[in-house]
Formats: C-alpha cells, sequence, structure tokens
C-alpha cells in the first residue's frame, strides 16, 4: 500500500532554516575538533574540513532537489519515492538505531558538562550523583522540546545553539592565545601535516561533523515558497514566478521544446501514485520526473540556505579545531573541555553552554526518529499514525530509552564511534549517491526510448528528438552525475572500512 507524502505546508523561514541546519549539524562532534587537527596538522585538517564541506553541500542539494522533484516531507518518503520500499524500509531503520544512538550521546554529554560542576560546587551529595543529574535535566529541559511536531516550533530555541557556539568558540580561542603567548610555548609541536595513516583518523570526526541530512527533507518541506536569505529577490526567482501555468505531460506525448513546463511541478504538486511515481534502479521507469528548465524560488532559497549553514558550521569547526590544536597541541583529548582544569571558571562556563547546546540538540535530532519510526510503520502497517496519541506515545518511548541507555552506558566511546560511522556514512553519502546513480540510469532509459530528460544538473539540459527522427545518443557512462554518485557510494564504504578500522587497530 502507498503511503501519501505528509509534508507540512511550508512556512518556515530562511534564517530560521539556517539555524535549523546549523544546530542539526552541530553537536557532540565539536569538542573532537582539536583532537581531529592534532591527528591530521593544522594545514592538513582545514583542507580536509573544505572538502568534506564541499562534498556534504552537494549531496544536501541533491537531497532538496529529489525533494522538491517527489514532493518528500521526510528523508524516508524521499528513499521509498525513488528507490522503492525496501530501501525506504531499510533507510527508516537506520535513522531510528543513528538517532538513538546520537540522542544517547547527547544525554552522557550532559552529565560530564554539568555533573562535575555541581559535584565541585556543593559537594559530592545524593542529589549531585551524575544519574540524578541527567534524569533531572532532561527531564525537565529535553522532554519538553520533543513534543512539537514541526522542527520549525523549536526553531527559536535553535537559534540558542549558534549564539552559545560562538561564546563557546570566542573562550577556546582566548585561551589559546593566553597558551600561545606563554614563553615556555613549543612551536615545534605544531605541525602542519602528518602522516597518511594519522590523518585518515580525523575523516570521520569532520564528515559526521557536517552531518544535518536527516534533517534536510523535513526543514525544505517546511520552508516558505519564496524563501531569500538576503535583502531583495533575484532575477531567477522572478523569472520562476513567470512560467506558464503547469499541466501534467506524459512521456509517450512529450513533444515540448525547452523552456515548456513539464511534469515535475505538476508531480510535485499533486504527488501520483506510488507505482507510477516510484523510479526503480535497474528497472525500466513507469514515470519520469521531468525538470523545468528554471529553478523554483524554494530551491534558490534552499541553496542560500545550505551554502550559510555548511559555511557557518566549517567556520566554526576550523576556529574550535585550530585553536583547541594550538593550545594543546600534543595532547588534545578526543573532548576539549577534558584538557581545561576544573578549578578553571571561564571553561566551566563553556561546560554549561555545551551542555545547553546538548539540551537543544536532542530534540532537534529526535525529529528524524520519529518521522523514521512513522514512515516504517506505515509501511509496515499501511496506516497513517498522525494522531496527538501517537506523537506523545513516540516521544516518551524514544526519551525512555535514550535515558535508560545514558544511565548505563558512562561513555559510548567505540560503540557510538561504530553506530555513526555506519549509520551516517549511509544515509550521508551513500543515499544520495544511489540518488545520483539512479537519475543517471532513469536518463539512459529514456534516451533509449527517443527522449532526454534532466532533473539535478543544468548543463545536462533536455534535449528533444531531432527533426526527421535521430535522436541525440546518451550513454550512462557518459553522465557526469553517474560518477558524482560512483564517488559518493566509494566515499561511503571508505568511511565505514575506516570505521571499523579505527575499531580494531591496536594503535587506536
Amino acid at each position: 500500500m502507498g503511503v501519501p507524502s505528509d509534508a507540512p505546508a511550508g512556512g518556515a523561514s530562511a534564517l530560521s532554516s539556517v539555524f535549523t541546519l546549523l544546530n542539526s549539524a552541530v553537536g557532540a562532534g565539536v569538542l573532537s575538533l582539536p583532537f581531529a587537527f592534532r591527528e591530521a596538522g593544522w594545514a592538513g585538517c582545514l583542507l580536509m574540513t573544505l572538502a568534506v564541506a564541499i562534498i556534504e553541500a552537494f549531496t544536501l542539494y541533491v537531497l532538496a532537489r529529489y525533494a522538491e522533484v517527489t514532493g518528500s516531507g521526510t528523508y524516508s518518503d524521499l528513499v521509498r519515492k525513488m528507490l522503492g520500499r525496501k530501501a525506504s524500509l531499510a533507510m527508516s531503520l537506520v535513522l531510528i538505531i543513528y538517532s538513538y544512538g546520537s540522542a544517547t550521546a547527547y544525554l552522557i554529554i550532559l552529565g560530564d558538562c554539568f555533573q562535575p560542576m555541581l559535584a565541585q560546587t556543593f559537594g559530592q551529595v545524593w542529589w549531585t550523583e551524575r544519574d540524578l543529574v541527567i534524569f533531572v535535566l532532561a527531564t525537565l529541559f529535553m522532554l519538553p522540546l520533543c513534543f512539537p511536531r514541526t522542527l520549525d516550533a523549536i526553531s527559536g530555541f535553535s537559534s540558542v545553539t549558534a549564539y552559545a557556539l560562538c561564546v563557546v568558540v570566542g573562550m577556546v580561542m582566548y585561551r589559546s592565545l593566553q597558551a600561545l603567548q606563554a614563553p615556555h610555548y613549543k612551536w615545534s609541536d605544531v605541525h602542519a601535516f602528518t602522516s597518511v595513516g594519522s590523518s585518515l583518523n580525523a575523516l570521520p570526526i569532520l564528515a559526521f561533523g557536517f552531518q544535518c541530512h536527516t534533517n534536510l527533507v523535513a526543514v525544505f518541506a517546511e520552508l516558505e515558497e519564496e524563501p531569500d536569505l538576503f535583502a531583495g529577490g533575484g532575477d531567477d526567482a522572478s523569472s520562476a514566478d513567470e512560467e506558464p501555468p503547469v499541466t501534467p505531460a506524459h512521456p509517450q506525448e512529450d513533444d515540448t521544446a525547452p523552456g515548456t513546463v513539464s511534469e515535475e511541478a505538476a508531480a510535485a504538486a499533486a504527488p501520483a501514485p506510488e507505482a507510477e511515481q516510484r523510479v526503480m534502479l535497474l528497472h525500466n521507469p513507469r514515470r519520469r520526473f521531468v525538470r523545468s528548465t528554471v529553478r523554483t524560488p524554494k530551491l534558490l532559497g534552499m541553496v542560500q540556505i545550505v551554502s550559510a549553514a555548511i559555511c557557518l558550521t566549517a567556520g566554526f569547526y576550523s576556529a574550535v579545531g585550530l585553536f583547541g590544536y594550538l593550545n594543546f597541541p600534543t595532547t588534545a583529548h578526543s573532548n576539549i573541555l577534558l584538557n581545561y582544569s576544573g578549578d578553571d571558571r571561564l571553561m566551566q562556563m563553556a561546560r554549561v553552554l555545551m551542555g545547553i547546546i546538548q539540551i537543544i540538540h536532542y530534540p532537534v535530532n529526535h525529529f528524524p526518529a520519529r518521522n523514521a519510526t512513522r514512515d516504517l510503520l506505515a509501511q509496515l502497517t499501511g496506516r497513517q499514525l498522525q494522531s496527538s496519541a501517537f506523537n506523545s506515545a513516540e516521544v516518551l518511548g524514544f526519551f525512555v530509552a535514550t535515558l535508560g541507555l545514558s544511565l548505563v552506558i558512562t561513555d559510548l566511546g567505540q560503540v557510538f564511534k561504530l553506530i555513526g560511522g555506519s549509520c551516517g556514512s549511509f544515509f550521508i553519502f551513500g543515499m544520495p549517491g544511489a540518488f545520483c546513480l539512479q537519475y543517471a540510469y532513469s536518463k539512459h532509459i529514456t534516451a533509449r526510448e527517443g527522449l532526454q530528460e534532466s532533473l539535478l544538473a543544468d548543463e545536462e539540459a533536455r534535449e528533444v528528438p531531432r527533426p526527421g527522427g535521430s535522436q541525440t545518443q546518451y550513454h550512462v557512462l557518459a553522465s557526469k552525475l553517474f560518477w558524482a554518485g560512483v564517488l559518493l557510494l566509494i566515499f561511503a564504504v571508505g568511511l565505514l572500512s575506516l570505521t571499523i578500522y579505527s575499531l580494531v587497530s591496536p594503535s587506536t
């Protein structure tokens, strides 16, 4: 039974969407950036940060572009429409596992940030024990933020993350500048580059540091129709507004010239049943999604939002990583706050702010888990679960499960790294790569039938049959997006292999 899209009506502003994506990306991983710089060297890690940021920005654009074409409201819904039901089921399971692991980590970090400070201030008494601190703070602050059904509903809290992170970055930079001015500081311990093996250890940290893919489709679905992060509108947006009325077309009847509005907008506005809308890899597609020659204002705005969120994240990470590394070039821990003395009141404030970031980050990362759970149950039962009772039950179940794990496990360590490495590589690089391969194959099949259609790349514009019946030849191996998809899949497999190697290697 098909599961219809449950994308909410757009209304979120561009600025609030930037904050939501930023909050989705910036979490516990920011504390590990100085360690990553220690592993790769300051110049090597900066170059790797730039490369990873560009790659992940591209994958975010791929997700937004396909979400627009299919009218998807969640990542799992997008996978179902593009790759089929089995792929969507796998995607939902992966998202649930990843979200549970991430949320458990936030609870553990919450205790690590507040419990030592409370114990030092009030002494080691029963109400400063780690378990009670986590339980009370999580129940009072994290749980209520999980009940809203849209990300935009907590966007105001999400903006606090950016401000708090700026202050933490400033504190780390200040302590680093103090250390650099000390007469005994050894610049010989600072390295621009390290060995290849050591540098590769930093790659998983950087890759997952930019992860906001689980919320991207939902953010795009909630976005207002004509977002503009900057003052004024662009020419592209106005030209998109002047497009002719949308009319559906069938492949066998498509004889329009470039520039004529095609099936894409109609498919997005009124999605077809799953049997018609889904495009299966290695099978002839029953329905092809043809892009318009002009990008919609919503997608143009999403490009601005993704660019701003990735640039801000890269800037924060580079500052924290570089200055934290300069302060502790040989001893930087995977949690940089552990390098500072418990008597350092400035860094105590940094711990408080990082705890606040975890409080806000928890409900934002719970959102994809709820969507994945709903999609999974809908595909298994054929029923849409949108009631308040389901929402409350899912929130309480998620909270109790993650809270229980955080009270039992004091340090996720290698277990969390394995979950993040395997699950994260799947939906950050693997699924966008599969989408690119799907597009290239669908275009290849279409070319054999006598039509050329374009979806993601402007330079691969739609071609029409030539006079006399001769067709422009196209092959899947000639597609840029095919090779982009191959590279993304290789990157996903390589990242998973690196994660597993780092877990079993005796040197780690």
